[in-house]
């Protein structure tokens, strides 16, 4: 993806991406970084953690056909009641 088409979809003049980002390797430093806080941002959130638990579950065990959906959910209480638990305060 080039920079004229970056420009666009952000509606911005290139001067001022280039005001705030004087290289593209600026630019692409700073999208990682993003990224980054954002993906982490989630293990960080018991809720968001929780959701990303569950896909994982079902995606790997039920559609690997490793655990019958039952089992998934059986499986994520489980690992919710641990999780809730480890986030007490107090818990290390």
């Amino acid at each position: 993806m080039g920079v004229d088409l970056e420009v666009q979809e952000a509606g911005i003049a290139k001067t001022s991406l280039y005001r705030h980002f004087p290289t593209k390797d600026d630019l692409i430093v700073e999208f990682l970084e993003r990224e980054a806080v954002d993906f982490w941002s989630v293990w960080d959130d018991p809720q968001l953690l929780g959701g990303q638990l569950a896909l994982l579950v079902n995606g790997a065990f039920v559609s690997a056909g490793l655990l019958k959906p039952k089992e998934a959910t059986d499986v994520l209480l489980a690992s919710a009641k641990v999780l809730c638990k480890a986030a007490l305060p107090g818990n290390t």
